[in-house]
């Protein structure tokens, strides 16, 4: 069974969060890093859709 993300760090930036990810990759075998930005915009979309 694959290993959960772990969440290196957040921060809030431009009214949006920025998030780094890590996860251990099967392919590589390695620990890969990646960051995702969420925009303020998709906060409001997802509090309309509830």
């Amino acid at each position: 069974m694959p290993e959960p993300m772990k969440t290196i760090s957040q921060a809030k930036s431009h009214g949006g969060v920025q998030g780094i990810y890590s996860h251990l990759s099967t392919s590589c075998c390695c620990d890969m890093t990646f960051a995702v930005f969420v925009p303020p915009q998709a906060r409001e979309t997802a509090d309309t859709a509830r």
